[in-house]
């Protein structure tokens, strides 16, 4: 799309469109559901194909529904898994699709890019460490089942993740030094 001297938006065709017309065009809306599918399909194929932590966390989440499947979990943390790790796996998705958003905006270096990236990563991070937890706190009673309280041993395991996530930064900044 172009724009006129008086700052008019045109087609290639040269027709005068409205400024908050879209303008729709090869792979901007004109298809139906099943390509809407297949270019999803692409996009997951790509990102398996391209990124090691995807395919880690695809890993990771066909092992944990395994196990699920093997023991006697309830409905309720079933659930609980499978949205743990779905939010693992978008999050990583979503991650590759910025990474590849900054990288076609610049091919330079610049402090925001940095920013981005990195908080798109923690983002990722954040999701897997929730998704850690949850799975200790609902295989801690399938896999230890005589503890003297409840899940009071997989609460400790759940906290710890987060605790060293969040100590991480000060202890390799003290290292630093």
């Amino acid at each position: 799309m172009r724009k006129t001297a008086r700052g008019e938006a045109r087609t290639p065709r040269n027709e005068a469109v409205a400024p908050n017309e879209a303008i729709a065009g090869p792979g901007h809306g004109r298809h139906g559901i099943s390509a809407s599918f297949r270019f999803a399909g692409e996009g997951l194929a790509f990102a398996l194909r391209t990124q090691r932590n995807l395919r880690i966390h695809f890993a990771v989440a066909g092992a944990v529904l395994l196990l699920a499947a093997a023991l006697p979990v309830s409905a309720l943390e079933g659930l609980v898994l499978v949205g743990a790790v779905a939010l693992v796996l978008v999050a990583e998705l979503f991650n590759t699709a910025l990474e590849a958003a900054v990288d076609l905006a610049t091919d330079r270096f610049h402090p925001l890019a940095k920013v981005a990236k990195d908080v798109a990563a923690a983002a990722v991070l954040v999701a897997s460490v929730g998704a850690a937890a949850a799975g200790v706190l609902v295989f801690a009673g399938h896999a230890w089942p005589l503890q003297l309280r409840p899940h009071a041993g997989a609460w400790v395991l759940a906290a710890a993740p987060f605790s060293l996530a969040l100590a991480w930064p000060l202890v390799r900044s003290a290292l630093r030094r």
